[in-house]
Order: C-alpha cells, then structure tokens, then sequence
C-alpha cells in the first residue's frame, strides 16, 4: 500500500481517517470510523484481499478494514446542516462510474451528532438525482456504498461532487433594542466641519450631526433646561434567524390615534431622526417596523415591531402676562406670571443693563409647575454705574423643560 497515515479529524466529529499516500504531495482516503489515536497499522495480505488492521488509543479498540475482494465500501459524510430545521430538497452527485451502480441513502436529526434521537437510514437509491425523504430537522448525514470489487472487471469509481439542497421557513426579524436617545450636549458646527450644522451628543455615546441652523448657545447647559432641540434621535439593533438583510421604518402618531404617520422611509440604518417641529405639541407613540423584504418574496416577507410610548413633545415657548419692571426701593420690581400648556416651567432669569444675568425664582421658591408668578425686587444700578443712564433695557426670559424660552425686552425709565 506504500506510505498510510492516520488520525482523528476534529472538523469531522472526531472521525478517525486512514489515508494512503501518494508521492510527493497527493493522497486518498481509505476508510473512516468513529475511533481514536493511532498506535500502529498492519497490513494483512491473501490472495483475494488486502486488509488493514489499525490499533487504537482514547478510546482502545482495533479496526479492521477490508479492501479487495467482494468486500464493500462505504463513505459516509460528516453531518451537514445549520443552526436551524429546514426541508430537505435533492441530493445529487456527480463522478466517474464504474462497473454496477453506487447506492446512496440519508438520515437526519436535531443534534450535531448521530444519536438515537436521528432517524434509521433511509431506504437507498441509485440515481444521481434524487428528492429526500426526511422529516424537518436540522442535520442531515449521507451514505453512498460502492459496489463489489473482484476479478478482472472494471470497479474503479470517483464521486467528485455531491450537493443537497434544503428550505428553510421564513423566520420574523428580532429587534433587541429600540430606544429614544437623550441628549446630553449641543453644539454648533459639524462633527468634521463648522458651520451651520449642528451636533448632539448623547448619553449613550452617540453623536449625530443634523444640518439644521440653530441659535443655541455654543454649548448647552447640562441641565433640566437643556436646550434639546425638536429632532429626537432614535437607535435600535436586531437580528435575522435566517440571515436575511432587515429594513426599518419609524411612525409616529398621537397617543390614543389610530393611524401612524411615517417619518423615516425604508432604510437598512440603524439610527433615525424624528423633526418634531412639524407637529402639534402633545404626547406621541414612535413606532419601529422591521421586514426582511429584501431576501423574500412578498408572500413569505416577515416582519416585527416595537412601540416606544409617551413621548412629549414640546416646540412652543411659554407665555408671559402681567409683565412689569419698575424702579423700586433697591432696585427694580419685577412682576410677571409664565405659564406653559405642555411642559413644566424650567426657570428664569433676568438680563440687566450692564449685560450680567440673574436668576428669578417664583413666589413659592420652586419652579416645578405650569403656571408660576414671579414678584422680585433686583439690586440695581450697582455703585459704580453712574454712566449708565436711563432709559435702562433689561430682559426677561422663561425656559420650560421642552428646551423653549420666551423672552421680552423692557425699558425702564
């Protein structure tokens, strides 16, 4: 048999495989079982037969393998299949034919390993195309046995090829995370460039940038009255059991309605932007739609979704009523009462002549409601402003928690 080599194969299940080696660099299989280490080969010779006697190791055992003579061969391949059941469609095979024919037969079952849970081997065939017979599941192993070898006749056969086909039911997309990003920071200016554009970070890490001019401050105070813009930023993960490419589209629509809006068409990006300041002040519902449309026909198009709820939305400013700056005892008397129809009142403050800023704090201390009155008295002018004559310009704004300050300018005289 001139130079053999054996081994257990990992890749093939720990299947122990004997080759015969074919200077300088070629080689065949002879045979394969499930065993172990090898610890020697012994060539056995008759007349008819030239056997193989191989000792093994982890697990201890012996094997005999029969070559010539009326003995027949089998291959057998490792198990075939994926993470999931499918259909078994065909086999079939291609080679170079000898004397008689090949038979070929399968098994099938839901581990990696033949065990007693697979089925028998199915009853075999000859042809080189062939519809299975299994039940759904996930591995499938074949069998093909070659014909008898013995005198004179022509029994040399090479299987060059074998391909087996399988479907797989269309399986819904899984969406794993679906969340409204918070902002945390403003800028203006790009992530590369300055200019009109404008950057958000967010508490996630996120930094996405919008080309949408703005007259936020440089940068936004980390606040409750954080300038947060209208865009709402949205971003989301999931995955295919099929591997299939996933869409996404966003919707929106007032909590309580029933018909969504879409905002964000078809895309295959996993963040999105909602411009709030085209709708009406409110609560809303976001909606995330998944389809893998794009690996189906639309009879078998999968699809998911994942509501976000109770997402206030808030472009418009507070309103200021009874407003009045007068030169009082100490200073000047600040009057004035806020109130917003969506969101809770942030804060106040009040801008002086000389350009420095102050903080208004409501009648009850705490600016935690819809409504607040403010009644104050500022210390004003300060000793060293003898220059600054009046009429005095002061400013007066109100932020609310939607990031909305209303503002009104005042002369005192």
């Amino acid at each position: 048999l001139g130079w053999l080599a054996a081994g257990p194969q990992p890749e093939q299940g720990g299947r122990t495989t004997l080759w015969q080696l074919t200077p300088p660099a070629g080689s065949h299989v002879l045979g394969s079982w499930l065993g172990g280490d090898i610890l020697d080969i012994l060539i056995l010779e008759d007349k008819e037969e030239q056997n193989v006697l191989v000792t093994q190791a982890h697990p201890g055992g012996v094997a005999l393998l029969r070559r010539g003579g009326s003995q027949e061969r089998v291959a057998l391949s490792p198990p075939l299949g994926g993470d999931l059941p499918v259909t078994w469609g065909r086999l079939r095979w291609s080679g170079l034919a000898g004397e008689g024919k090949l038979r070929w037969s399968v098994r099938g079952g839901n581990r990696d390993v033949p065990d007693e849970s697979w089925t028998d081997w199915s009853t075999s065939w000859t042809q080189r195309d062939h519809t299975l017979d299994l039940p759904v599941c996930r591995f499938l192993q074949w069998r093909v046995t070659f014909p008898e070898a013995g005198g004179d006749r022509g029994s040399s056969w090479l299987v060059t090829g074998v391909s087996i086909s399988a479907w797989q039911e269309n399986l819904p997309p899984v969406i794993a995370q679906f969340s409204l990003e918070e902002p945390v920071e403003i800028f203006l200016g790009g992530l590369v460039s300055h200019g009109d554009n404008v950057t958000q970070s967010f508490s996630s890490g996120l930094r996405a940038e919008f080309s949408k001019s703005t007259q936020a401050d440089k940068r936004a105070p980390n606040n409750r009255a954080a300038m947060t813009r209208p865009i709402r930023t949205f971003a989301w993960g999931a995955g295919d059991p099929n591997g299939d490419r996933l869409q996404y589209e966003l919707a929106y629509r007032p909590e309580g309605a029933a018909a969504w809006t879409v905002f964000r068409q078809e895309s295959q990006e996993l963040v999105g932007s909602w411009d709030t300041s085209t709708v009406q002040d409110g609560v809303y519902q976001v909606k995330l739609t998944v389809n893998d449309r794009l690996d189906n026909p639309a009879a078998s198009t999968q699809v998911a979704y994942r509501i976000l709820g109770h997402i206030e939305v808030d472009n418009t400013p507070p309103e200021l009523s009874d407003l009045s700056v007068t030169l009082a005892a100490g200073g000047l008397a600040v009057n004035f009462s806020a109130e917003d129809r969506t969101s809770v009142l942030a804060g106040a403050g009040i801008t002086l002549p000389d350009g420095s800023w102050q903080r208004l704090d409501p009648e009850d201390l705490i600016c935690d409601s819809n409504r607040e009155v403010f009644s104050a008295v500022v210390q004003w002018p300060p000793e060293d402003s003898a220059l600054l004559r009046r009429p005095w310009q002061v400013r007066i704004e109100v932020m609310d928690l939607g990031g909305n300050t209303a503002f009104a300018r005042i002369e005192v005289r």
